[in-house]
């Protein structure tokens, strides 16, 4: 399905009331995981299969802590949100571990929001810099902004990356 830009800010908006709402009820931090896919159809069997099977790995590590999971497809694409019993700092480490070391985990932001503040913790929070692009390795935030890179060649990358999961993990051709 096609949405349109003010679909996406709609449907941010409402994540983030239902964000604060879970943060408010459950007294815990939070954990929102998309895929980091360009333009406006961010719901596709791509991000899909992918948000799967990293919904089912962070729901693994984080088994024993976690205590709400919802895995909803809006304008944003298909995404996931977990209350995860455990500290907030420790969270957003673990998320960084994965987001570095998978090799899916350029493909995804795993945010980070703590309970006390209502407010996601920044890689920079934790005395890392930012996130590089995937592309060129410049600041992320920077090729984004600037547009420096194509859609189709961003989609090729995170097309690859998927390519090279399913071969090294499950042996499958694509």
């Amino acid at each position: 399905m096609e949405y349109s830009t003010e679909d996406i800010l709609l449907d941010r908006e409402a994540r983030v009331d239902l964000q604060e709402k879970l943060l408010k009820k459950f007294k815990a931090p939070l954990l929102f995981m998309r895929v980091n896919y360009p333009g406006l159809n961010k719901d596709n069997l791509l991000t899909n299969n992918i948000i799967q099977d990293m919904d089912s790995i962070v729901t693994d590590i984080f088994s024993a802590q976690l205590k709400f999971r919802l895995f909803k497809t809006t304008a944003e694409g298909p995404n996931v949100t977990m209350i995860i019993e455990k500290d907030a700092v420790e969270l957003k480490k673990t998320a960084m571990l994965i987001e570095e070391n998978h090799t899916l985990g350029r493909c995804i932001d795993i945010d980070i929001y703590d309970n006390n503040t209502g407010e996601a913790i920044s890689r920079r929070d934790m005395g890392i810099e930012p996130r590089r692009c995937y592309i060129c390795s410049e600041l992320a935030v920077n090729c984004v902004r600037s547009q420096k890179h194509g859609e189709a060649q961003i989609i090729r990358f995170i097309q690859d990356k998927y390519k090279e999961f399913m071969e090294s993990f499950y042996g499958k051709r694509l």
